[in-house]
């Protein structure tokens, strides 16, 4: 999965590498220590291709002008 720290200047290693974790994210396993960062608030997952920060959204809709 490919996360990356929630504040930029957070300090987060690799409990493997020893690596600090940079602030545009890096691929990194699927382990317990990972999804614990998760749900702490830590890091969060970025995936290629979506859209990164507050770019507007077109709302959806099912019918027309009427």
């Amino acid at each position: 999965m490919r996360v990356k720290p929630v504040d930029p200047n957070a300090v987060i290693h690799d409990p493997h590498t020893k690596r600090r974790l940079p602030a545009e994210g890096d691929d990194v396993p699927e382990s317990t220590f990972w999804v614990r960062r998760l749900r702490a608030g830590e890091i969060v997952r970025i995936d290629e291709g979506a859209p990164v920060g507050n770019e507007p959204v077109q709302p959806l809709t099912t019918r027309g002008g009427k």
